[in-house]
């Protein structure tokens, strides 16, 4: 815990906007870093990643201010990606009408544009 302030402390006073928590295995540890640092907390979760797998109550009563979910899109992107080319082969690469198209993906994006610019101004 000691090198770990130290460091933390070091990158506080060099200018750092935030502190990312990695591989925590204690809870504490996040602790003492948000009553020790005056710099918000980021911490990274990764599925099978060497944190356990805390909730976002756990970690915003420990201090976490941003919780960084780097990986859980990227596999569940891979396995989609996987299943669908699959799919490809097994239908001879024929693309089927009922799978999300342009006009959805385009629906979707331009809603979550619209939400985005909403809550900037709120």
């Amino acid at each position: 815990m000691d090198e770990i302030l130290i460091r933390t402390k070091a990158y506080a006073a060099g200018g750092a906007d935030a502190i990312l928590a990695d591989g925590i295995k204690d809870m504490d540890v996040i602790r003492t870093l948000k009553s020790k640092l005056d710099k918000p907390i980021v911490f990274n979760q990764i599925a099978g990643g060497k944190s356990p797998a805390w909730s976002l109550t756990e970690l915003r009563d420990a201090g976490v201010s941003l919780v960084n979910y780097s990986k859980p899109c990227l596999f569940a992107a891979q396995t989609a990606l996987e299943d669908e080319m699959k799919r490809l082969r097994e239908k001879d690469g024929f693309l089927q009408k009922e799978r999300v198209g342009v006009q959805e993906c385009t629906a979707l994006l331009n809603k979550n544009m619209v939400a985005r610019r909403k809550s900037l101004r709120n």
